[in-house]
């Protein structure tokens, strides 16, 4: 996800963030920063183009003479360009003498064929906006954008995990951050504009949609603050060539609320969501046709289908620069039929990756009330159909015996309470059975909330330990007493995320145990209840790829801790075995290589490594003393690192290679083995178990995709992504 400073500081009453101490509010937060790169600031200036002159000693050079001000100052320049986009009169951004760029480039007076310029017009890419076209001079017809553009701003790219949905929009991470600061955020209230009732009829099917609203707006222009946004979402997208589909997707990555735009004088007053039927064709905004079945959710009027609910718009409706009445509509679809057709047509927009991260309904009145924001106009009433009740506040119950048996960590009610209550939720101690005198007494907090992540009493228990930093190593075993119990899976499930916070291992297994009698079931395929963490992700990277390029008739195929019998930590291990497909596999019986594999693994990672003889797997995937024949070793890792010390190991790096990172989520009885086996038929892709939750089989798996860069870097993330689910579609796997 990416953000800008100036976009954050946006929502604030006082100006307090900067580009040092937001990295320290994003990461206690737990979001990794991927990125922070400068744009604008002192040494760029609009400038109006005057006149452009060929160079006399080049057939591609113009000189151009350009007008800017410094300090209410009029001042002219001539400067060398050899885009074939300028034009007169247009303004553009100057990059004066001594100004560096955000590719590190300096400007300095050159001598270029006889005529010394000194300074540069800026292409979007010189300029820092490299999504946009790199090589094109800007231009615009007025100054107003450009003004907002050149002010000293910082893209920031952000690592977020998918179960944080909350801080997937910007609103989310700003409310996060004014909890931590104490500092107030902006009031987005206005005051009413509402004068007519619609009248749009809407029909529902129930199966299709929870919640639907429409607003319809006529009349409307564009407010004055319309550039600033606008400057905002080009830093991160390529902005449209509409103004309203502009302030539309610029709420959108604002509060995570998707608005559907259809013009008003392209449809009738009826409009129906529901299912289409078995052959239905719908062109979308693009040009492009898709033909629907009887599952796939459609939002239609009377005569045509105007979209595929929650994931594209259609052609039939769409605006365009002279459209002056909208109805603009909001929803909360069901994610099952949602991700149905996401799959089946292999379209996987952003609306719908917002969709699928479930959609925060309170949002929905401030997405609203930035329409009154940035546009002026007739505002109808909002007309909503459907289930309002998800637009309420929850109320939920925590006792102290469910914080303890989670956490194994003893704390008042009183310290959570506060600590609640200083991070911006409505909590109260009770008595929750206080009023039936047929129940036992039990003393917890109230906690009243509209964040949509928040819906269990577990999901309080991480927010507290988020929120109090609280230590946990020492007490990570404390609570448990039966290791395959359903309970001790599922207060894994509800702290897991926190131990990174804490500086430590985010999550540890029993798949290895210094019990040499115990036999201990592999739980990658039979039981699948283990987890990974960042510490164990990067050094089988590194395993991996060493093994990939040296030794390929080898393979990892886990990685875990070697837990003592007390159940404290001793060592990381790997487990290693022949890659029975492998030409070689039939002439060497043994692993006649372990040793060389060692000592480059000792090189690359720079760490302590033994071989664990003793350790053997069976044909049963038992770990223990069994079976010496079998082709397995387990390397043993002697050094145990924290959370905070993983970047010690050396990332992977691939010559002219752009890598992605890809996650997706999904519920399957198939063992991680085939998954992986399946998908790594693929070429230019690393998948990584990253995260197995919920008892229920659910799977998470991180892809890495390795891509050259150039032009088709989009084109080539798509195809690949095909492939992707193509795959997971043909093993029958449902994707959440």
């Amino acid at each position: 996800m990416k953000l800008t400073l100036n976009w954050l500081k946006s929502h604030f009453v006082n100006d307090f963030l900067s580009a040092s101490n937001i990295v320290k509010y994003l990461e206690h937060l737990g979001i990794e920063v991927e990125s922070i790169k400068q744009i604008g600031g002192k040494g760029f200036v609009v400038a109006k183009i005057l006149t452009i002159t060929p160079h006399k000693n080049s057939d591609r050079l113009n000189i151009c003479e350009v007008e800017y001000e410094i300090d209410k100052i009029i001042k002219k320049k001539e400067v060398i360009c050899g885009s074939p986009n300028i034009k007169e009169n247009m303004y553009t951004i100057l990059a004066l003498e001594e100004t560096i760029l955000p590719s590190g480039i300096k400007i300095i007076k050159r001598n270029i064929r006889g005529f010394i310029s000194s300074g540069m017009l800026c292409s979007w890419g010189e300029f820092g906006l490299t999504h946009i076209d790199k090589n094109e001079i800007i231009l615009e017809k007025n100054c107003n954008l450009l003004e907002y553009l050149i002010k000293e701003d910082y893209i920031i790219d952000l690592s977020i995990t998918a179960n944080r949905n909350h801080l997937h929009y910007i609103s989310g991470i700003a409310k996060e951050i004014s909890y931590l600061s104490g500092e107030n955020l902006n009031n987005t209230q206005t005051n009413s504009n509402h004068s007519f009732n619609s009248n749009i009829n809407v029909s529902i099917d129930k199966q299709a949609v929870d919640s639907f609203g429409i607003i319809e707006i006529n009349n409307f222009s564009i407010n004055e603050n319309y550039y600033e946004i606008l400057s905002y979402l080009q830093k991160i997208i390529i902005p449209n060539t509409i103004p309203l589909i502009n302030i539309c997707n610029f709420i959108t990555y604002d509060v995570g609320i998707p608005l559907q735009i259809y013009d008003k004088n392209k449809i009738s007053n009826n409009l129906y969501v529901t299912f289409a039927k078995n052959g239905d064709v719908m062109k979308d905004f693009k040009g492009n046709s898709y033909v629907l079945n009887k599952k796939d959710i459609i939002v239609k009027d009377d005569i045509n289908i105007l979209c595929l609910g929650g994931i594209v718009s259609g052609d039939i409706a769409k605006c365009e620069k002279n459209t002056s009445s909208v109805i603009i509509e909001i929803a909360l679809f069901n994610k099952k039929y949602l991700i149905n057709t996401a799959n089946n047509l292999e379209v996987f927009t952003d609306s719908y990756q917002r969709f699928l991260r479930d959609i925060y309904p309170i949002n929905y009145h401030i997405a609203l009330q930035k329409l009154l924001i940035f546009l002026k106009g007739n505002f109808s009433n909002v007309k909503y159909f459907g289930n309002n009740n998800l637009l309420e506040e929850k109320q939920i119950f925590l006792s102290y015996e469910v914080f303890y048996k989670t956490t194994g960590i003893s704390m008042s009610l009183k310290k959570m309470n506060n600590y609640l209550i200083d991070n911006g939720y409505e909590s109260e101690i009770i008595n929750k059975n206080f009023n039936d005198k047929n129940l036992n007494n039990e003393m917890g907090l109230k906690i009243t909330t509209h964040k949509h992540h928040i819906n269990y009493d577990k999901d309080i228990v991480e927010e507290i330990l988020r929120i109090s930093q609280v230590t946990i190593e020492k007490n990570l075993f404390s609570f448990v007493k039966d290791k395959d119990s359903n309970e001790y899976l599922s207060n894994i499930h509800n702290i897991k995320n926190i131990f990174v916070m804490n500086n430590f291992l985010e999550l540890m297994n029993y798949s290895f145990d210094t019990l040499g009698e115990l036999e201990l079931k592999n739980p990658i395929f039979k039981e699948k209840k283990f987890f990974k963490n960042s510490l164990i992700n990067n050094v089988e990277e590194n395993i991996k790829n060493i093994l990939q390029n040296r030794f390929d008739i080898y393979k990892i195929f886990e990685v875990a801790y070697v837990i003592k019998d007390n159940k404290e930590i001793m060592n990381l291990c790997f487990c290693v075995r022949k890659n029975h497909s492998h030409w070689y596999y039939k002439n060497t019986p043994i692993l006649i290589d372990i040793y060389n594999i060692l000592n480059i693994l000792k090189e690359k990672l720079q760490i302590n490594i033994t071989i664990k003889d003793n350790y053997i797997c069976n044909s049963d995937n038992i770990i223990g003393y069994i079976k010496e024949e079998e082709e397995y070793t387990i390397v043993e890792i002697n050094d145990i690192l924290t959370h905070k010390e993983k970047e010690f190991y050396p990332q992977m790096s691939y010559r002219n290679l752009h890598i992605v990172e890809r996650d997706i989520s999904f519920i399957t009885d198939l063992s991680y083995e085939i998954i992986e086996n399946n998908l790594n038929q693929i070429n230019n892709i690393i998948v990584t178990l990253k995260d197995i939750y919920e008892n229920k089989n659910s799977l998470l798996i991180n892809i890495k995709y390795l891509i050259p860069s150039n032009n088709q870097l989009e084109k080539n993330i798509e195809n690949i992504t095909k492939k992707i689910y193509k795959i997971l579609k043909n093993l029958d796997v449902k994707l959440r």
